[in-house]
């Protein structure tokens, strides 16, 4: 494999190339430097007008972003659902579906059969009758919470996340905290 930067962005690749750890960082900079719609930007250099659906790839945080329309939203790793509110949610709730295929605020005094129907974690605020992004798995990272990072998180009887394995209700955790601000998705019925 060439040892060069890739042709149109310059993107930096490993100054080997001979051994295949790197074959896959080889072939994912030449797909970038070959699409058309993925712009390589900095933190400081995100576009300012960007259009919904926009991907841009940022270097200082090695992640793919895409514009929702408000946010700019980490796809790097985890599942996403678009999927409509039945009622307005706000950032960083567990959301369920019921039967009207619209998402719901969770809490730990759903009935049993609920712990099922959740499907993850809201990105930003929806409101009824609005779509937007629930992550199901990966990383999230939500500004509000205080976490204890290597702490395993579970849903409270208000919606929110505890670090306590609640004693009644649907028993439900959520994941592992990364940092303070960021959780590591692994929803499972407890």
């Amino acid at each position: 494999m060439p040892k060069e930067d890739t042709t149109r962005l310059k993107l930096k690749n490993p100054s080997t190339g001979e051994f295949d750890w790197d074959k896959s960082w080889w072939e994912n900079t030449t797909i970038l430097d070959k699409h058309p719609g993925i712009k390589v930007v900095t933190s400081s250099t995100l576009p300012e007008e960007p259009w919904v659906g926009q991907f841009v790839f940022n270097v200082d945080t090695n992640s793919l972003l895409v514009w929702d329309g408000y946010n700019w939203i980490d796809q790097s790793s985890g599942i996403f659902d678009y999927v409509q509110a039945g009622e307005d949610i706000p950032a960083g709730r567990v959301v369920y579906l019921e039967t009207d295929c619209k998402i719901y605020a969770a809490n730990y005094n759903l009935t049993d059969d609920y712990k099922f129907r959740i499907l993850g974690i809201t990105l930003s605020e929806i409101k009824a009758g609005d779509s937007g992004l629930v992550k199901r798995s990966g990383l999230i990272k939500n500004s509000d919470w205080e976490l204890n990072a290597g702490q395993v998180y579970y849903l409270e009887i208000d919606g929110d996340i505890i670090e306590n394995t609640p004693t009644e209700g649907i028993i439900l955790s959520l994941g592992v905290a990364f940092t303070y601000d960021s959780l590591s998705i692994r929803i499972w019925p407890g």
